[in-house]
């Protein structure tokens, strides 16, 4: 999960890019993907993480926006991948 880094939104941090290039093996493991609500542009957001992510075989069973840090705690603890 990252927050963006411009108040219009779009854009993913660049260590967050290199966090999962560096991730070790990860093609085909099944994984969450979110964004926190900030800026304009959050669901542009998703879809750069969501598209490092899927770059390097991970495969997105969920995606989603959270307005607050307490959401990702309530989802996190719900959250089922399979």
């Amino acid at each position: 999960g990252v927050s963006s880094t411009t108040p219009l939104g779009g854009k993913i941090p660049e260590s967050a890019a290199k966090f999962v290039a560096n991730s070790g093996i990860v093609a085909g493991k099944r994984c969450f993907a979110f964004v926190l609500k900030t800026g304009i542009r959050t669901g542009a957001t998703l879809s750069k993480m969501m598209a490092a992510m899927e770059h390097e075989g991970m495969f997105l069973k969920y995606s989603h926006v959270l307005s607050s840090n307490a959401e990702a705690v309530a989802v996190g603890k719900r959250l089922h991948v399979q």
